[in-house]
């Protein structure tokens, strides 16, 4: 990057008293959408986190390759709304002529000159820096900034310019434009309680997105109706259209999506009464998302897990345990449960808590909170069906309780300290690394732990460490 100092460089932008460190990554995708051809970019956020900062310093790095130069139009000082098409031809040196409006005079100008404008501090005056923009580009800026203010919990914001950005992507005449913004608004409307106007929304949405080809954004917008249709009872019509969602994300390779819809339709069997299937699609998520490596979708496949296992009346303990390992996921994750999620989840606790009594419930809640990831894992996946073949999980009694064969009792000292080492995620090798014996020590102290307590697979060994009272290391 060449010194704004150089007088070759076309610009008005202000040197910097100190280096710009850090946020690689926001820069990289920034120049990427501004040398790309992108005719809008916004960055969009709370006040004080350095918009301002890294939007200059993105101008001054693509400075090199936009031939009519950078031009920074400070919106601060700007105070009357009408005065916006005053300053920005001021600083592109755009004259004033009688009887001619000013936003012509500036367009005239620019003409098909390739240059850069920065308007900084533009939300007071939003309307009027709009009016610079063609409808497509203005309406694709403000659904964003509604969904900015809805991401940060701030529904009455989103909602005030939502309806113009429709009006203004319908005069736009795109019609992916316009489905876009109308499963934007579907949110907000939803969120608001108002499910018609959502209803009404998504199903126009959804007609222009399969017309227009637009396969990903039908995916997300059934997905979206689905959820508003579970909300009113209508699981029938809420599965089908995740199911017609999943196909389009499994065909079209949209993994994290899928993993997002198999969550939803297991919620659906949850509330239909089928927690066998709802359990194979909270797996089919749970795989996903270690596959991949998202985990964002780790903690709603836990949950789902914990549901599915309290509502086939499986281990009340093992569940209990469940919920405590989604709710710290939860909670690590910074998330907030869905509607759904709240009120299925809060059903589960107060059965669990009448099943267990409190003192059990308490206890395998929070082992479930102290448990790794892996162990957290290996102990959702062996809730699920065994497969064919396969011995079935050894039945231990509830959490608290004395082992009716007496097989904790049998574990040697060492071999519950395997156990613990096991529970919390460590494989072999680093139980081996631990406890400072061979690999081979470790394995045939698992086969005798194996033989004690009749767990075959992992998952059952870090099931029974749960029930028998071993705390996971």
């Amino acid at each position: 990057m060449r010194s704004l100092d150089d007088p070759a460089l076309r610009h008005n932008l202000p040197s910097q008293a100190t280096s710009f460190v850090g946020r690689a990554a926001e820069l990289a995708e920034l120049r990427s959408l501004v040398s790309g051809g992108s005719r809008l970019v916004t960055i969009a956020g709370p006040g004080g986190i350095g918009k301002s900062r890294l939007a200059l310093q993105v101008a001054a790095e693509v400075l090199d390759s936009v031939d009519d130069g950078v031009w920074l139009v400070e919106l601060a000082p700007v105070a009357e709304p009408e005065l916006v098409a005053r300053t920005v031809p001021a600083v592109l040196q755009v004259r004033e002529e009688p009887g001619q409006p000013m936003l012509s005079l500036l367009a005239a100008a620019v003409g098909d000159r390739y240059l850069l404008v920065v308007l900084d501090n533009a939300e007071h005056v939003l309307g009027a820096a709009r009016d610079l923009a063609d409808d497509a580009v203005a309406a694709d800026a403000l659904a964003q900034l509604c969904w900015l203010s809805f991401e940060h919990g701030d529904l009455p914001a989103a909602m005030a310019h939502i309806d113009e950005a429709v009006g203004l992507a319908r005069r736009a005449g795109d019609p992916r434009l316009i489905a876009y913004i109308l499963s934007r608004r579907a949110v907000f409307k939803s969120e608001a309680g108002d499910l018609d106007t959502a209803f009404a929304d998504n199903q126009e949405a959804i007609t222009l997105s399969r017309a227009a080809g637009d396969h990903y954004r039908l995916a997300t917008t059934l997905d979206n109706l689905a959820i508003d249709e579970q909300a009113t009872g209508k699981l029938r019509a809420a599965r089908a259209h995740l199911q017609e969602a999943s196909t389009l994300a499994d065909n079209l390779g949209y993994q994290n999506l899928s993993a997002g819809l198999r969550q939803n339709l297991g919620l659906v069997d949850i509330i239909d009464g089928n927690p066998r299937h709802a359990r194979r699609h909270f797996l089919d998520s749970l795989d996903t998302a270690r596959i991949t490596g998202v985990t964002a979708y780790l903690p709603g496949a836990i949950l789902g897990l914990a549901l599915a296992a309290a509502a086939a009346a499986g281990d009340p303990a093992i569940a209990a345990t469940l919920h405590g390992v989604a709710d710290e996921h939860y909670e690590q994750a910074g998330r907030a449960f869905e509607a759904l999620e709240a009120g299925q989840r809060d059903r589960d606790h107060a059965q669990l808590r009448a099943t267990l009594g409190d003192a059990a419930f308490e206890a395998a809640y929070a082992r479930g909170r102290t448990l790794s990831q892996a162990g957290a894992i290996a102990l959702a996946v062996g809730t699920a069906d065994p497969d064919p073949g396969v011995a079935p999980a050894v039945t231990l009694p509830a959490a608290g309780q004395a082992m009716a064969d007496g097989s904790a009792g049998l574990l040697s000292e060492r071999e519950r300290e395997i156990v613990a080492l096991l529970a919390g995620g460590a494989t072999d090798a680093q139980i081996a690394g631990r406890l400072f014996l061979s690999v081979n020590t470790v394995r045939s102290h698992l086969e005798r732990i194996r033989d004690k307590t009749g767990a075959r697979r992992r998952a059952e060994l870090v099931r029974y460490a749960i029930q028998a009272g071993i705390e996971a290391t």
